[in-house]
């Protein structure tokens, strides 16, 4: 029953990266601008790859008829917070982001998306190739549940030239998983120089230290090819906000009396309320080879290992749980998960006959090891252990792609840009078997006391293992087929039509995917654009076989809350069965877009696109079923009947519609520098417009079961705020460089499951965010910084739970642990 967490030494790894390091702050350059006065001839000109296949056509942010955001390397480098993630929730107002989506793995992988959908909906591809996704699923989740996406924060920032962020429904043109859009990482391929980047940074008050070492190296290769190597190492200490409990420490005796030991002094049982422990290590490489003046080979990979640890629940030590010769005050096991991530793609492109074509396979593996400490198997008694190794999950996939490109001239007032291609797409999931000890049951009966002669629940408390009928693998193929056409019926106006078929070798079944999108230039300086597509989302391998345990906590009073265990089923199992399960089908979306670019001056650009998003099928998890008629269908199939049941279904239909606005001005004021000023909103609102029939199955057991309850409708289309603006100036003057960003967050709702009493609606709050850079020299540079400002905190108006948590809400977009300041030093080469 030890824990296998350290099994690969990080943080010696962490230690002597951070011993080479300096302590600092990168640089910023303006995006887009050449020299010191941030100036060239079109200064806000960006040319963008995601979403155009056309090879000889290039397009700018106002060029694309689909909204496009560019993100530098720069940027996100300023951001120190917490990876990839977190920069963009800082930068984009369509990126949302919860501060704590849920317990378990929910808190390492965070699920963001786009335009208020899930995190699974959007496509995360790294220089134009799919990426695999976490094996993490976001179980015990508030928000997102179940979704299983790709792991931004595994990627290395120090790897990053720039983020292409396509706000758009593109299945069309890139498969599965793109209702929201696109997020495309385009590594760097400097072929010379490097950089070397040291941030400390620490939050004022509630702990949760941040170290990180980030390294870059570009090196040539033979014909004018490259190689470029990054690594990020990353230490982050937990941060806790929970408030100290006040004499609930024993539960109330089998007969309502209080336990003669109850005490009433204040203690910390619990810190899981603000941000996990842990220690990450990426690393990465970029490369091309020509061969030739047509043909190059091309590569890229990226490796992570990561290290967390997050609280559980506490367990009172009178508990039918506890044990008080072993734990006499109690105890709060600590869940444990080890990943170690690895991607890579290997490629060539060329041209022939005036076809340019690219051949490439990328496979992308992400395993986790879940482990607990300070833990308990309360049916094995005092024999009982205290570490558990509680099994592993193993996402897979191997994406192969072949395309080609070429335009043609058939009289219109552009050629005819013709794209064509396949895909092949290998997936497997697997669930490995944890320690007999960490689900099994020990036999042991209670001697005396109050629960004289009952016997305690099996499994550890943290969570318990997976069973040996639980650990599971499944695979599936896929194929496709696309084209993409782009014309110019006149000078001024553009049409694209994509159209794509796609076949799962599993009850997925085949999709059909169009995609119609115009751009209408009615001056040099104003243009219209619109798009309208539909999608689809094919149910992960995971939501159909998934099984494993949580505990749901609910509010019942002031300070006091009642906790119980949840089982997630996989829908062929014949419990899940017997509630009503079915097979999942894919997610099918229409997406709409119309919207206008304006460029009145070189210098200042504003883009406007208004968005309707219909989404049926939807898959989500069933609300948590329990009841003396669940538990005795949970009996009659092996399982324990004192717990409640879950599984996942395509149980509702929603409509999402919103707008997205930027603004960018830059402004030269001579000897007092240039300021580059940004101004973005996303305001969007999502609706549940129809939940499907509760299955016969369920609704024979009774008149109160439905499949998407209250509460999980209200998080799906209240938790994330409704409206985000971010405003922000770049002022670059001399040597130095300073960026003050504010950040207004929307009014966001939280629904309570303990019943409507327990609801909340917090306010709407400013964040500011500030950098100050100093160039010493022109190769370095030193910064001090913060993220919240003025270290601001949601309304802090939760119903607090018997363990402290909830003070402030679980779904705050900007975080729940205050002011976190920072400095950087920053070394070219």
């Amino acid at each position: 029953m030890n824990s296998q967490l350290r099994r690969t030494p990080v943080p010696d790894l962490i230690r002597l990266s951070l011993s080479a390091g300096l302590v600092t702050l990168s640089a910023h350059s303006f995006a887009d601008t050449d020299g010191p006065s941030g100036y060239s001839d079109k200064p806000l000109e960006t040319v963008v790859v995601t979403g155009n296949r056309a090879r000889g056509t290039q397009r700018t942010i106002t060029d694309s008829p689909a909204p496009i955001d560019v993100i530098k390397g720069e940027e996100l480098q300023r951001q120190t917070s917490a990876g990839l993630t977190a920069a963009l929730n800082s930068l984009l107002p369509s990126f949302n982001l919860p501060a704590i989506p849920g317990g378990g793995s929910s808190s390492m992988v965070r699920p963001a998306g786009l335009r208020g959908l899930n995190a699974d909906q959007t496509l995360v591809l790294v220089n134009g190739k799919r990426r695999h996704t976490t094996a993490l699923v976001n179980i015990s989740s508030y928000m997102n549940n179940g979704s299983q996406p790709a792991d931004l924060d595994l990627i290395p920032v120090s790897a990053v030239d720039h983020i292409e962020v396509l706000r758009d429904g593109a299945a069309a043109q890139y498969g599965s998983d793109a209702i929201a859009g696109v997020i495309n990482i385009i590594l760097k391929n400097a072929d010379q120089g490097g950089n070397s980047t040291t941030t400390l940074g620490h939050n004022y008050g509630s702990g949760g230290a941040v170290t990180t070492q980030a390294l870059n190296l570009g090196t040539a290769l033979p014909n004018s090819g490259f190689i470029n190597f990054a690594l990020d190492v990353r230490s982050q200490n937990k941060a806790n906000r929970a408030d100290k409990a006040l004499g609930d420490f024993y539960n109330p005796l089998p007969d309502g009396s209080p336990d003669p030991r109850e005490s009433t002094v204040s203690r910390d049982i619990s810190w899981s309320y603000g941000q996990p422990r842990y220690e990450l290590l990426n690393a990465s490489y970029n490369a091309e080879l020509p061969l030739d003046d047509v043909t190059s080979l091309y590569s890229f990979s990226t490796f992570s290992i990561r290290k967390s640890e997050a609280g559980a629940s506490y367990v009172r030590p009178n508990s039918l749980s506890g044990n008080s010769s072993r734990y006499p005050d109690g105890y709060l096991p600590i869940r444990e998960i080890e990943e170690h991530d690895w991607q890579t793609a290997v490629g060539a492109r060329g041209e022939i006959n005036a076809w340019a074509w690219d051949l490439s396979s990328t496979y992308g593996r992400n395993k986790a090891w879940l482990s607990s400490r300070n833990d308990f198997n309360p049916s094995f008694g005092d024999a009982s252990g205290t570490n558990f190794d509680q099994g592993s999950q193993t996402a897979e996939q191997l994406t192969s792609n072949l395309d080609f490109t070429r335009s043609f001239d058939i009289g219109l007032a552009k050629p005819l840009d013709v794209s064509f291609g396949v895909e092949h797409r290998y997936e497997k999931f697997s669930i490995g078997a944890g320690d007999e000890d960490s689900y099994a049951s020990g036999g042991y009966v209670i001697p005396t006391g109050p629960y004289a002669g009952i016997a305690p629940p099996a499994g550890s408390t943290a969570s318990s293992g997976f069973r040996p009928e639980e650990a599971n693998s499944d695979s599936r193929n896929n194929y496709a087929g696309y084209l993409d056409l782009g014309f110019n019926p006149t000078a001024k106006w553009y049409v694209g039509v994509a159209g794509r078929l796609e076949h799962y070798d599993d009850d997925a079944g085949d999709s059909a995917s169009g995609k119609l999108s115009t751009r209408y230039e009615l001056t040099p300086q104003f243009s219209l654009r619109a798009t309208v597509s539909n999608g689809f989302r094919a149910p992960s391998i995971a939501q159909s076989i998934y099984a494993s345990s949580w505990t749901r906590t609910l509010v019942t009073g002031p300070g006091t809350s009642t906790s119980y265990d949840v089982k997630v089923l996989p829908v062929d199992s014949p419990a899940a069965k017997a509630l009503g399960a079915e097979a999942l089908k894919p997610e099918k979306s229409l997406n709409y877009s119309v919207g206008f670019t304006y460029e009145p001056l070189a210098n200042l650009r504003l883009t406007t696109d208004a968005y309707l998003i219909k989404i049926t099928d939807r898959i989500v998890e069933a609300s948590v079923l329990s009841g003396p008629a669940v538990s005795d269908i949970l009996a009659a199939n092996g399982l324990q009947s004192d717990i409640a049941a879950q599984f996942y279904t395509n149980a509702i239909d929603t409509r999402t519609h919103g707008v997205d606005v930027v603004l960018d001005y830059l402004q030269n004021y001579g000897k007092f520098g240039s300021v580059k000023w940004s101004a973005g909103l996303n305001w969007n609102k999502t609706k549940v417009t129809d939940v499907k029939d509760t299955p016969a199955a369920l609704a024979a057991l009774g008149s109160s079961y439905t499949l998407f309850d209250y509460e999980a409708q209200s998080d799906l289309s209240k938790g994330s705020p409704t409206s985000k603006f971010v405003l922000s100036g770049n002022w670059q003057v001399g040597d130095f460089t300073v960026n003050l960003r504010g950040t207004r967050y929307g009014e966001y709702f939280q629904a309570s499951a303990g019943g409507r009493a327990y609801d909340r609606t917090w306010s709407p709050t400013w964040i500011t965010d500030l950098d100050i850079d100093y160039a010493i020299t022109s190769q370095l540079k030193v910064a001090i910084g913060a993220n919240n400002l003025f270290d601001k905190y949601p309304d802090k108006i939760g119903p607090i739970t018997g363990q402290g948590v909830n003070g402030y809400g679980l779904y705050s977009p900007y975080g729940l642990t205050g002011g976190y300041y920072y400095s950087r030093l920053s070394l070219d080469f």
